[in-house]
Protein backbone atom coordinates (compact mmCIF):
# COMPACT_ATOMS: atom_id res chain seq x y z
CA UNK A 1 0.00 0.00 0.00
CA UNK A 2 1.64 3.75 -0.99
CA UNK A 3 2.22 5.95 1.72
CA UNK A 4 0.47 9.50 1.60
CA UNK A 5 3.31 12.53 3.00
CA UNK A 6 0.99 15.52 3.53
CA UNK A 7 3.66 18.91 2.76
CA UNK A 8 2.09 22.02 4.45
CA UNK A 9 1.99 24.81 1.54
CA UNK A 10 3.74 26.97 4.23
CA UNK A 11 7.39 25.36 3.26
CA UNK A 12 7.34 27.43 0.10
CA UNK A 13 7.46 30.62 2.53
CA UNK A 14 9.81 29.04 4.95
CA UNK A 15 12.69 31.02 5.13
CA UNK A 16 15.16 28.56 4.83
CA UNK A 17 13.53 27.68 2.05
CA UNK A 18 13.16 30.37 -0.08
CA UNK A 19 17.03 31.09 -0.31
CA UNK A 20 17.89 27.18 -1.30
CA UNK A 21 17.94 26.79 -4.96
CA UNK A 22 16.09 24.70 -7.59
CA UNK A 23 18.26 21.40 -6.68
CA UNK A 24 18.48 22.13 -3.22
CA UNK A 25 14.54 22.69 -2.89
CA UNK A 26 14.02 19.19 -5.03
CA UNK A 27 16.58 17.41 -2.88
CA UNK A 28 14.77 18.74 0.35
CA UNK A 29 11.14 18.26 -0.39
CA UNK A 30 12.31 14.24 -1.57
CA UNK A 31 13.83 13.84 1.70
CA UNK A 32 10.32 14.96 2.69
CA UNK A 33 7.97 12.22 0.16
CA UNK A 34 10.52 9.74 -0.91
CA UNK A 35 8.49 6.04 -0.23
CA UNK A 36 11.46 5.26 2.07
CA UNK A 37 10.48 7.60 4.40
CA UNK A 38 8.95 6.94 7.72
CA UNK A 39 7.16 8.39 10.82
CA UNK A 40 10.50 9.17 12.48
CA UNK A 41 12.42 10.69 9.54
CA UNK A 42 15.20 8.23 9.67
CA UNK A 43 14.98 5.98 6.99
CA UNK A 44 17.48 4.01 4.78
CA UNK A 45 17.82 5.07 1.44
CA UNK A 46 20.75 3.87 -0.99
CA UNK A 47 22.77 6.78 -2.89
CA UNK A 48 21.95 5.19 -6.39
CA UNK A 49 18.44 5.26 -5.76
CA UNK A 50 18.55 8.67 -4.28
CA UNK A 51 20.09 9.81 -7.88
CA UNK A 52 17.93 7.72 -9.52
CA UNK A 53 14.68 8.76 -8.22
CA UNK A 54 15.91 13.05 -8.55
CA UNK A 55 18.08 12.94 -11.85
CA UNK A 56 20.99 14.44 -9.55
CA UNK A 57 24.47 12.90 -9.95
CA UNK A 58 25.21 11.27 -6.48
CA UNK A 59 28.73 13.93 -5.85
CA UNK A 60 25.86 16.98 -6.00
CA UNK A 61 23.74 15.05 -3.77
CA UNK A 62 26.62 14.37 -0.84
CA UNK A 63 27.60 17.93 -1.42
CA UNK A 64 23.78 19.49 -0.89
CA UNK A 65 23.62 17.36 2.22
CA UNK A 66 26.66 18.48 3.74
CA UNK A 67 25.25 22.30 3.69
CA UNK A 68 21.76 20.73 4.95
CA UNK A 69 23.58 19.01 7.84
CA UNK A 70 25.79 21.94 8.83
CA UNK A 71 22.50 24.32 8.61
CA UNK A 72 20.98 21.21 10.79
CA UNK A 73 17.99 19.88 8.77
CA UNK A 74 18.78 16.31 7.74
CA UNK A 75 21.65 14.23 8.02
CA UNK A 76 23.24 11.88 5.10
CA UNK A 77 25.75 9.12 5.09
CA UNK A 78 25.04 7.69 1.66
CA UNK A 79 23.15 5.15 2.76
CA UNK A 80 20.79 6.54 6.03
CA UNK A 81 19.12 9.87 6.03
CA UNK A 82 17.70 11.77 9.40
CA UNK A 83 15.86 14.64 9.61
CA UNK A 84 16.42 16.61 11.91
CA UNK A 85 12.52 18.41 12.72
CA UNK A 86 10.27 15.67 11.06
CA UNK A 87 8.77 13.85 14.26
CA UNK A 88 7.42 17.17 15.20
CA UNK A 89 5.08 17.86 13.00
CA UNK A 90 4.06 14.42 13.57
CA UNK A 91 0.18 13.95 15.45
CA UNK A 92 0.74 11.45 18.52
CA UNK A 93 -0.99 8.55 19.14
CA UNK A 94 -0.39 5.17 20.25
CA UNK A 95 0.25 3.69 16.96
CA UNK A 96 2.05 6.64 15.98
CA UNK A 97 4.66 6.38 19.08
CA UNK A 98 4.55 2.32 18.44
CA UNK A 99 5.69 2.91 14.70
CA UNK A 100 8.99 5.29 15.67
CA UNK A 101 9.77 3.23 18.37
CA UNK A 102 10.47 0.42 15.97
CA UNK A 103 11.79 2.73 13.37
CA UNK A 104 14.70 4.31 15.99
CA UNK A 105 15.49 0.46 16.59
CA UNK A 106 16.18 -0.32 13.56
CA UNK A 107 17.93 2.91 12.87
CA UNK A 108 22.08 3.94 13.30
CA UNK A 109 23.07 5.15 17.01
CA UNK A 110 24.89 7.84 14.86
CA UNK A 111 21.36 9.00 13.20
CA UNK A 112 18.91 8.71 16.34
CA UNK A 113 21.43 11.23 18.57
CA UNK A 114 21.82 13.42 15.71
CA UNK A 115 18.35 13.96 15.48
CA UNK A 116 17.21 13.87 18.82
CA UNK A 117 20.09 15.98 20.51
CA UNK A 118 21.85 13.49 22.79
CA UNK A 119 18.62 12.61 24.40
CA UNK A 120 19.26 8.81 23.88
CA UNK A 121 23.12 9.44 25.15
CA UNK A 122 21.97 8.13 28.49
CA UNK A 123 18.80 6.08 27.86
CA UNK A 124 20.14 3.84 24.86
CA UNK A 125 17.66 1.05 25.18
CA UNK A 126 14.62 2.83 26.87
CA UNK A 127 12.73 3.55 24.27
CA UNK A 128 9.52 4.23 25.90
CA UNK A 129 11.50 7.11 27.63
CA UNK A 130 12.85 8.54 24.55
CA UNK A 131 9.21 8.61 23.04
CA UNK A 132 8.09 10.14 26.25
CA UNK A 133 11.33 12.71 26.08
CA UNK A 134 10.16 13.59 22.31
CA UNK A 135 6.91 14.12 22.91
CA UNK A 136 7.71 16.70 25.63
CA UNK A 137 10.14 18.19 23.44
CA UNK A 138 7.93 18.72 20.33
CA UNK A 139 4.86 19.76 22.16
CA UNK A 140 7.31 22.80 23.66
CA UNK A 141 8.62 23.22 19.94
CA UNK A 142 5.07 23.58 18.21
CA UNK A 143 4.51 25.44 20.87
CA UNK A 144 6.94 28.08 20.40
CA UNK A 145 6.52 27.85 16.74
CA UNK A 146 3.15 28.38 16.61
CA UNK A 147 2.00 31.43 17.86
CA UNK A 148 -1.64 32.22 19.94
CA UNK A 149 -2.99 34.11 16.64
CA UNK A 150 -1.54 32.09 13.94
CA UNK A 151 -0.46 29.33 12.46
CA UNK A 152 0.49 27.91 9.10
CA UNK A 153 -0.82 30.05 6.36
CA UNK A 154 -1.68 32.81 8.62
CA UNK A 155 -4.96 31.63 8.98
CA UNK A 156 -6.67 32.84 13.04
CA UNK A 157 -6.25 29.74 15.79
CA UNK A 158 -9.39 28.66 16.06
CA UNK A 159 -10.77 27.90 19.62
CA UNK A 160 -10.20 24.14 19.25
CA UNK A 161 -6.65 24.57 18.50
CA UNK A 162 -6.56 26.84 21.42
CA UNK A 163 -7.60 23.77 23.50
CA UNK A 164 -5.14 21.64 21.95
CA UNK A 165 -2.49 23.82 22.91
CA UNK A 166 -3.58 23.97 26.50
CA UNK A 167 -3.87 20.46 26.62
CA UNK A 168 -0.51 19.66 25.53
CA UNK A 169 0.89 21.98 27.88
CA UNK A 170 -1.31 20.17 30.75
CA UNK A 171 -0.23 17.07 29.51
CA UNK A 172 3.40 17.51 29.43
CA UNK A 173 3.33 17.99 33.48
CA UNK A 174 2.49 14.72 33.61
CA UNK A 175 5.28 13.38 31.12
CA UNK A 176 7.85 15.20 32.54
CA UNK A 177 6.33 14.33 36.24
CA UNK A 178 6.75 9.96 34.78
CA UNK A 179 10.58 10.64 34.04
CA UNK A 180 11.45 12.54 36.65
CA UNK A 181 10.10 9.85 38.81
CA UNK A 182 11.73 7.12 36.97
CA UNK A 183 15.09 8.97 36.66
CA UNK A 184 15.13 9.33 40.96
CA UNK A 185 13.66 5.68 41.70
CA UNK A 186 17.27 4.96 39.18
CA UNK A 187 19.37 7.16 41.22
CA UNK A 188 17.91 6.74 44.96
CA UNK A 189 16.90 3.09 44.83
CA UNK A 190 19.55 0.13 45.23
CA UNK A 191 18.80 -3.08 43.56
CA UNK A 192 17.05 -5.47 43.51
CA UNK A 193 14.32 -3.18 44.15
CA UNK A 194 14.91 -1.41 41.11
CA UNK A 195 16.78 -3.31 38.70
CA UNK A 196 16.30 -4.03 35.25
CA UNK A 197 12.44 -2.45 35.19
CA UNK A 198 11.43 -1.40 32.38
CA UNK A 199 7.94 0.71 33.25
CA UNK A 200 5.35 1.87 31.17
CA UNK A 201 5.53 5.79 31.55
CA UNK A 202 2.74 6.60 29.63
CA UNK A 203 0.67 4.81 32.20
CA UNK A 204 2.57 6.55 34.89
CA UNK A 205 2.01 9.86 33.15
CA UNK A 206 -1.60 8.93 33.37
CA UNK A 207 -1.72 7.92 36.52
CA UNK A 208 0.34 11.10 38.55
CA UNK A 209 -2.46 13.26 36.00
CA UNK A 210 -5.18 11.26 37.91
CA UNK A 211 -3.85 12.57 41.07
CA UNK A 212 -4.42 15.77 40.33
CA UNK A 213 -7.37 15.80 38.38
CA UNK A 214 -9.43 13.11 40.45
CA UNK A 215 -8.11 13.08 43.73
CA UNK A 216 -7.78 17.03 43.42
CA UNK A 217 -4.07 17.31 44.54
CA UNK A 218 -2.09 20.71 43.63
CA UNK A 219 0.60 19.78 41.08
CA UNK A 220 3.28 21.30 43.29
CA UNK A 221 2.04 18.87 45.99
CA UNK A 222 2.66 16.25 43.83
CA UNK A 223 5.87 16.98 42.74
CA UNK A 224 7.45 17.79 46.05
CA UNK A 225 5.88 13.93 47.91
CA UNK A 226 7.34 12.12 44.80
CA UNK A 227 10.32 13.25 45.35
CA UNK A 228 10.20 12.88 49.34
CA UNK A 229 8.87 9.46 48.79
CA UNK A 230 12.11 8.51 46.86
CA UNK A 231 14.32 9.84 49.47
CA UNK A 232 12.34 7.96 52.04
CA UNK A 233 14.15 5.11 54.34
CA UNK A 234 10.58 3.37 54.16
CA UNK A 235 8.72 4.46 51.19
CA UNK A 236 11.79 4.43 48.75
CA UNK A 237 11.62 0.39 48.03
CA UNK A 238 7.81 -0.32 48.53
CA UNK A 239 6.60 2.87 46.31
CA UNK A 240 7.92 1.86 42.88
CA UNK A 241 5.30 2.98 40.30
CA UNK A 242 3.12 5.58 39.76
CA UNK A 243 -0.02 3.33 40.53
CA UNK A 244 1.35 2.96 43.71
CA UNK A 245 2.10 6.13 44.60
CA UNK A 246 -1.63 7.10 43.91
CA UNK A 247 -3.07 4.20 45.92
CA UNK A 248 -0.79 5.43 48.92
CA UNK A 249 -1.38 9.18 48.39
CA UNK A 250 -3.00 10.05 51.32
CA UNK A 251 -1.27 7.87 53.14
CA UNK A 252 2.04 9.03 52.14
CA UNK A 253 1.01 13.05 53.34
CA UNK A 254 -0.29 12.13 56.42
CA UNK A 255 3.50 10.48 57.74
CA UNK A 256 5.46 13.08 55.86
CA UNK A 257 3.20 15.92 58.13
CA UNK A 258 3.59 13.76 60.93
CA UNK A 259 7.18 13.30 60.37
CA UNK A 260 7.90 17.29 59.52
CA UNK A 261 6.34 18.23 62.97
CA UNK A 262 7.43 15.48 64.85
CA UNK A 263 4.85 13.69 66.02
CA UNK A 264 3.97 10.35 65.73
CA UNK A 265 5.87 6.94 65.37
CA UNK A 266 7.66 7.99 62.41
CA UNK A 267 8.94 11.40 64.09
CA UNK A 268 11.28 13.29 61.40
CA UNK A 269 14.88 12.48 61.40
CA UNK A 270 16.85 13.76 58.48
CA UNK A 271 19.06 11.03 58.22
CA UNK A 272 16.63 8.81 58.11
CA UNK A 273 14.57 10.17 55.97
CA UNK A 274 16.67 11.17 53.24
CA UNK A 275 19.19 8.25 52.66
CA UNK A 276 21.27 10.27 50.21
CA UNK A 277 21.99 13.66 51.58
CA UNK A 278 22.98 16.08 49.26
CA UNK A 279 21.55 19.94 48.38
CA UNK A 280 18.19 19.25 47.11
CA UNK A 281 17.16 16.84 49.97
CA UNK A 282 18.53 19.50 52.49
CA UNK A 283 16.33 22.07 51.23
CA UNK A 284 13.29 19.84 50.41
CA UNK A 285 13.51 18.75 54.56
CA UNK A 286 13.71 22.47 55.53
CA UNK A 287 10.59 23.10 53.20
CA UNK A 288 8.98 20.41 55.03
CA UNK A 289 8.65 23.25 58.05
CA UNK A 290 8.00 25.61 56.15
CA UNK A 291 4.10 26.47 54.56
CA UNK A 292 5.13 24.87 51.43
CA UNK A 293 4.34 21.62 52.70
CA UNK A 294 1.16 20.06 51.79
CA UNK A 295 -1.58 20.05 54.24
Amino acid sequence: MAKQRMINTVFWRDEYVIDLDPLEKLIFLYALSCPDSNLSGIYRIPLKVFAADTGIDGDMIMKIMARFEESGKMKYNGCWLALKNFIWHQKMSPNVVKSIIENIKEAPREMVDWVFDGITQTHVDDYEHLIIAIKGLGYKIRIENESAKEIDNSQTVNENQIVDHERMVYLKQFDDMAVDFYEDLKKYVDPPSWKNRSPNLSKWASDFEKVHRLNGRPIDEINFVRKWVVRHSFWQSNILSANSFREKYDRLCLQMKKEASGKGKGAYDRNKVFDTYDEEAVTMAENIFSEKAPA
